[in-house]
């Protein structure tokens, strides 16, 4: 009975090891860049998630994605930092190794059969199953028709007793700014304020009772983890363009990390602390935590 129960327990640690490793899991095949895929494990895969692995091959070396899936997809991956090279596709394939190259040409070999025969290996194991759909590593703001109320107060955190911007969604911009939309925490939208010269940004949120339409946008899983200051940095609101302070942090102070942003070359954790005795979210430097 004691033997058969001490099996049942290595099974379900087993279990739980197995499905943290991939909840927490960045890359889809993390050493394509090292070793020869084989034929045999590609097949393990179905079809669309070949894609995926495909272009992860590119994605390293920040390959500028047209808007659709792969862009959502990478963008959200905290590994990810688009080029900002003008000739992006040509110093992307020069990188690559002659490994590289044979792996891509390998991959694309078993998306053709797949295709040929008609099987695209749909028991095959799915990205959704290994990543997670709704496991968002960075935030990413994408376009969307906000009819917004004017007046509405923009929070840096989603709660009418957090810390906030500024009332009046528009009053400190002279004409109407470029809204983008992140996703939903509870009943409150995040959303990018970029005015309409591009030289500022505000990131905060505002309540659905302030949004005239409905929105389809996806709910922001964040990771809620305790973390301090490695070195004293701005907490903003504006990670894009000018970086205003919404306060200072200094050396040893703990935060809560909620998750990634990348703009550009630079990459932001997004945290939440609070200012002037209120809760706040903003963000700093990532190689400023722990």
């Amino acid at each position: 009975m004691f033997k058969r129960g001490f099996i049942l327990f290595v099974i379900l640690v087993c279990f739980l090891a197995s499905s943290l490793a991939a909840a927490g899991r960045e890359y889809l095949i993390e050493d394509s860049n090292s070793r020869r895929l084989t034929e045999n494990e590609l097949w393990k895969w179905d079809y669309e998630t070949l894609g995926y692995i495909f272009h992860e091959i590119f994605a390293r070396y920040g390959y500028v994605f047209e808007e659709g899936n792969y862009k959502k997809y990478f963008v959200q991956r905290s590994w990810y930092t688009a080029n900002t090279n003008p000739d992006n596709q040509t110093q992307v394939y020069d990188k690559l190794t002659w490994l590289e190259w044979r792996n891509y040409d390998t991959i694309k070999a078993v998306r053709q059969v797949m295709r040929d025969s008609g099987n695209l290996n749909e028991g095959g194991l799915n990205w959704r199953d290994v990543i997670g759909e709704g496991s968002s590593s960075a935030l990413n703001f994408v376009s969307m028709d906000l009819d917004t109320d004017n007046s509405a107060t923009l929070y840096t955190a989603p709660s009418y007793f957090a810390y906030s911007i500024g009332r009046g969604l528009y009053t400190q911009y002279a004409l109407r700014p470029i809204i983008t939309v992140a996703g939903w925490d509870g009943n409150w939208l995040l959303i990018r304020l970029v005015n309409a010269i591009g030289s500022s940004v505000s990131v905060g949120y505002i309540h659905k009772s302030s949004i005239g339409n409905y929105i389809y946008a996806p709910t922001l899983n964040f990771e809620y983890t305790r973390k301090k200051c490695t070195r004293s940095v701005t907490l903003t609101d504006d990670p894009d363009y000018a970086s205003s302070e919404l306060k200072q942090l200094l050396y040893g102070d703990t935060v809560t990390f909620l998750t990634a942003y990348n703009s550009g070359p630079y990459r932001w954790a997004y945290v939440e602390t609070t200012v002037n005795g209120k809760t706040a979210r903003g963000f700093i430097p990532a190689d400023a935590l722990n």
